[in-house]
């Protein structure tokens, strides 16, 4: 696999390379229970209070030679995450990006925005992001998930062997910030996709002054 050079993106286009790890374990947020599905699979009452389902974009045959899920899909495996988790799980990360046309199946990736109307039209309300730039509002996000939103995530981040623009799915955060996370590409070896960071602070794994691309909380009607 080409690696690619660090580089601070204008979070246009996020791509969805590499194996994110975490360099610090930080205080966790909220155990939560996670259904992890592959391709085929089925979900076991994925509605249950504090349940959250997981899809792995390197894993359950999301991809072929016509759609390429694991290496530019983070943003429909977060969607479908979401979608399936609110009772939707017709909704895989193939089948979203599917039927949008293919976005998420071939680089340079593809970004949230450009799955909105999608949502919408399936039942989904869509707040104001909770992030831009170098700030991310953990105040405003707390409220949203309270509420019973799920936040689809995209910044600039840092891995082994790999940094760039990534999707991913915020499920709850602290009072300080720390966010637990579903990442849809930290699931290559026994993880399976639950890794907790910062957002409230500028540090690693988040890079550049600003790193992010948005944060839209997400629920469904």
């Amino acid at each position: 696999m080409r690696r690619i050079p660090v580089i601070v993106l204008s979070f246009l286009i996020f791509l969805c390379l590499g194996t994110f790890a975490i360099a610090q374990q930080l205080p966790s947020t909220k155990d939560t229970a996670l259904t992890v599905v592959g391709k085929g699979g089925t979900i076991s009452n994925p509605s249950a209070p504090g349940s959250y389902v997981f899809y792995c974009q390197w894993r359950g045959g999301w991809s072929d030679s016509s759609c390429h899920i694991n290496h530019a899909g983070c943003v429909p495996t977060s969607i479908a995450m979401i979608m399936s988790t609110f009772g939707d799980t017709q909704w895989t990360p193939r089948t979203v990006a599917d039927a949008n046309g293919g976005k998420g199946c071939n680089l340079p990736g593809t970004v949230f925005g450009r799955f909105r109307s999608f949502l919408e039209d399936h039942g989904y309300t869509i707040a104001d992001s909770v992030a831009h730039g170098g700030k991310f509002d953990v105040e405003l996000a707390r409220k949203w998930l309270s509420e019973g939103y799920i936040i689809e995530a995209e910044a600039n981040i840092v891995s082994h062997s790999y940094s760039g623009g990534h999707g991913f799915v915020i499920t709850a955060i602290d009072e300080n910030g720390n966010a637990s996370v579903l990442d849809p590409n930290f699931c290559r070896g026994n993880e399976k996709g639950r890794r907790t960071f910062n957002v409230g602070r500028i540090e690693y794994p988040l890079i550049g002054n600003n790193p992010w691309g948005g944060a839209h909380p997400i629920k469904k009607l």
